[in-house]
């Protein structure tokens, strides 16, 4: 996928599905093998309201650049009934690492691709204290 298209794309897989997890490289993974989690909690932003844009998008991944340089990651979206959440999601091969990565960063849910389903994970969302270099994100 053209990295310039790449916002429209997620914006509008969103708006369809109310929630998506994407990559530049191999576009909307849903159905496909592994786990979504979160790995930036203090890089999550909240949009009021179910419809996410293009330009809020490119907004978000201008802002967070440098975590792709170090990662690969997808773009993960999902409306939670009032608010629409963007986050960076790296994208694991198991449930037991999902899990694992998803309490370290507090994160309440990592999202089973394959299946379209929420593995809970007990946290609340919000950016544990002393978080790792981005770089290291994925160590367990």
């Amino acid at each position: 996928m053209q990295l310039h298209r790449f916002p429209e794309y997620v914006a509008g897989r969103h708006n369809i599905t109310g929630g998506c997890t994407s990559s530049v490289e191999r576009g909307d993974l849903s159905g496909q093998p592994g786990y979504a989690v979160g790995v930036f909690p203090e890089r999550s932003l909240k949009v009021p309201g179910a419809t996410l844009t293009a330009e809020v998008v490119a907004g978000y991944l201008t802002r967070n650049i440098d975590a792709f340089r170090v990662a690969t990651l997808a773009v993960g979206t999902w409306f939670d009934g009032t608010t629409t959440w963007v986050d960076l999601s790296a994208v694991v091969p198991n449930k037991r690492l999902a899990i694992r990565l998803g309490r370290k960063y507090n994160q309440v849910a990592v999202w089973d691709l394959k299946r379209g389903v929420e593995v809970p994970c007990g946290g609340d969302g919000s950016a544990p204290a002393n978080l790792p270099p981005a770089g290291e994100r994925l160590a367990v």
